[in-house]
């Protein structure tokens, strides 16, 4: 929370939060970053955003793709894109009314999400039994344990991706009942890797699932 004043006119910078994810002064790049002005004044309001890193980066906040909201409106809302190889994100807002201006200005340290993992997917010797799902060599930006959910994408002519597993788990491996099938093909399996401030990373891959044998 940042704010600024001059006789009439006051703005107070806050971040919004993403989804549920608890605000701290760390940020996932993988989730969007939000800010509001919140302006107290008895005349109109023009706003200005910037954001730059200290590396001398500076923000497109016209960017539909940097920013939905663009940089003169009372939110601003930087896309995951936008804050892509950013360690550090510099935040200001400036606020006019009349012949008065007021700016508040944050910092944010931006973190990777997890990254560089792989999934792996084994079926049971018979081909259809079971499936033997297992996530490798993720890394992240802070300390904290890392939570799975590992989810399928169910075979035929429209794919519907189900959850192998819910909730998601600490635990980067599980064996569970493969997919039910009607011919022998690749099944698409997928898992998020989420750390503690939200961010995560998607690794995929296929594995060949054959029908069960009616016999079983």
């Amino acid at each position: 929370l940042a704010t600024d004043f001059d006789a009439g006119l006051r703005v107070q910078m806050r971040r919004v939060a993403d989804m549920g994810v608890a605000i701290s002064s760390l940020h996932s790049a993988s989730r969007r970053l939000a800010f509001e002005a919140v302006v107290v004044s008895t005349e109109p309001v023009t706003y200005q955003w910037t954001a730059w890193s200290p590396t001398g980066i500076r923000l497109d906040l016209t960017a539909p793709e940097v920013s939905v909201t663009g940089p003169h409106t009372e939110l601003l809302l930087i896309t995951p894109i936008g804050l892509q190889g950013l360690a550090m994100l510099v935040v200001r807002v400036q606020a006019a009314a009349g012949s008065r201006q007021v700016q508040a200005e944050t910092v944010v340290r931006i973190l990777p999400p997890p990254q560089y993992g792989t999934l792996e997917a084994t079926v049971s010797a018979d081909g259809y039994s079971t499936i033997n799902l297992k996530a490798t060599g993720w890394l992240t930006g802070t300390t904290g344990p890392l939570r799975y959910a590992f989810y399928f994408w169910a075979p035929g002519l429209t794919a519907v991706r189900r959850a192998v597993q819910v909730p998601a788990t600490l635990l980067p491996a599980i064996t569970t009942v493969a997919p039910a099938v009607h011919a022998a093909g690749p099944v698409l399996f997928e898992v998020e890797v989420y750390d503690i401030h939200g961010g995560v990373g998607v690794a995929s891959t296929a594995a060949l699932v054959r029908p069960r044998d009616p016999a079983d």
